[in-house]
């Protein structure tokens, strides 16, 4: 589910990239520069969402044997 929706936004880059590229030689320097920050933002999204590994498909999780507890119990006791 979370996949989908990172996808989905995302996707909506496309949308604003293709007129940005059609237009580019006419609007020059000003063009390049909102596509920039366009673009940065798009970046720190990315970054946000990789930190946070939410692009995991399988979240890894850390599982103790119960031997662990018990060995650390029997060394309190002596």
């Amino acid at each position: 589910y979370v996949i989908a929706l990172i996808f989905l936004i995302f996707d909506v880059e496309v949308v604003f990239l293709f007129p940005w590229a059609v237009v580019f030689k006419d609007m020059g320097m000003v063009a390049l520069v909102e596509m920039g920050i366009f673009l940065s933002i798009l970046i720190v999204g990315l970054a946000y969402v990789w930190v946070k590994s939410d692009l995991d498909w399988i979240k890894r999780t850390v599982r103790y044997g119960s031997g662990r507890y018990q060995k650390i119990a029997m060394e309190q006791e002596k």
